[in-house]
C-alpha cells in the first residue's frame, strides 16, 4: 500500500485538493475502513474508486 487512508487524507488536506478518490487499496484491507482514515482527515468529497467510475480533475 501506498498510502493508508490517514496519509491520502492529511496530503489532500495539506495540497488544498477539490477532492480526493481512494485507489489500489489492496485485498487485505477493508477499503471502508481506508475511506473512514481519509475523512478523519480530509474535510473534502471522498471517493472510493469503483470499476467504470469517472471524475473530473
Amino acid at each position: 500500500m501506498h498510502l493508508t487512508g490517514a496519509d491520502a487524507g492529511e496530503l489532500a488536506t495539506r495540497a488544498g485538493a477539490g477532492q480526493l478518490v481512494l485507489t489500489h487499496v489492496p485485498a487485505w484491507f477493508d477499503p471502508l475502513d481506508a475511506h473512514g482514515e481519509a475523512v478523519e482527515k480530509y474535510d473534502g468529497p471522498t471517493w472510493l474508486a469503483t470499476t467504470g467510475a469517472v471524475f473530473e480533475v
